[in-house]
């Protein structure tokens, strides 16, 4: 995936496929395929915006947005994003990523609703490369 993009591959229980940039958000979920134009969207796009800066270690454009805590321990670590903005308060509570040296091990979303979304990672490959065909196969959903 192209810089300032996010993929997300899911095969089970229900294949999907997702693609997060700044702009836009892409899926396909049981063959439909549904793009969002997140300009639509300021709060969305705010979220997304901030996920991605996140994971790409964007600390300049995070601090704009939200209080960022850091803490570790040894080689274990978490990074947690708190909302400075009203709209963004709307929506999300916190973000929460943590791992240990430099493999993601999870990311916690606490929304305003209450409800709680944790993603684990595991069996992380932090070399992998994908080849031509894999990258067709995975990431051909985003076209620009």
């Amino acid at each position: 995936v192209a810089p300032g993009h996010l993929a997300r591959l899911v095969e089970e229980p229900v294949p999907s496929h997702v693609i997060l940039s700044e702009g836009e958000l892409v899926s396909i979920s049981e063959g439909e395929r549904r793009a969002i134009d997140l300009k639509d969207k300021p709060s969305l796009q705010a979220l997304v915006s901030s996920l991605l800066h996140l994971l790409a270690g964007n600390r300049q454009k995070l601090e704009k947005s939200y209080k960022v805590v850091f803490q570790s321990s040894g080689r274990k670590w978490s990074v947690e994003l708190l909302p400075k903005s009203p709209e963004l308060k709307k929506m999300v509570l916190s973000l929460k990523m943590s791992g240990q040296g430099e493999v993601l091990q999870e990311l916690q979303v606490r929304e305003a609703s209450g409800d709680v979304a944790t993603t684990r990672f595991s069996d992380i490959e932090k070399n992998r490369r994908f080849t031509l065909e894999e990258k067709k196969r995975l990431f051909e959903l985003y076209s620009p």
